[in-house]
């Protein structure tokens, strides 16, 4: 049974579907992008989870078709090296979506700048000695909110009934 599992996770012809899906979806983002909007399109392509495990299914069968296939061999580096420059790619864009965070900053010719704006819908609240709670929204899964939050000894109620 492992076999078998092991045998499909690792086939060619689960990456060629991969590479298919991985097409149309972009492409279809871009069209979404296009017409409707980046925010709907980074939340029904680029941020969803079947995207993600999409990539992760990539990342698993390319790094078994390199133990399958012993690309690692010295006969088979330049293989090698283009099939493990993908799995490190896709490692590095998991590090910087899991740990990092996006945002714009805006600099003129021969100007500093120190400040970003972020991509994340927030609702950030804040007094002068606590720094409290932040409320992140998403445009396409948008649920009311109701939050009770103490700072600095006071009690707090905040709602979002609906996103603008």
């Amino acid at each position: 049974m492992m076999r078998k599992i092991a045998g499909f996770l690792f086939s060619p012809a689960l990456m060629a579907g991969i590479l298919i899906l991985f097409a149309i979806s972009i492409g279809a983002a871009t069209f979404i992008e296009r017409f409707l909007g980046t925010g709907l399109a980074r939340t029904l392509v680029y941020n969803a989870r079947w995207f993600e495990l999409m990539l992760l299914l990539g990342t698993i069968n390319l790094t078994g078709r390199i133990i399958i296939q012993k690309l690692y061999l010295p006969s088979r580096l330049p293989v090698f090296l283009f099939h493990i420059s993908f799995v490190v790619i896709l490692l590095g864009a998991a590090l910087t979506r899991y740990t990092g965070w996006e945002g714009m900053m805006s600099v003129r010719e021969n100007e500093q700048s120190n400040v970003i704006v972020s991509n994340q819908l927030s609702l950030q609240v804040f007094t002068k000695e606590v720094s409290g709670v932040e409320l992140n929204f998403d445009p396409g899964h948008f649920h009311p909110v109701k939050k009770s939050v103490v700072l600095c000894d006071n009690q707090y109620h905040i709602e979002a009934k609906e996103f603008i």
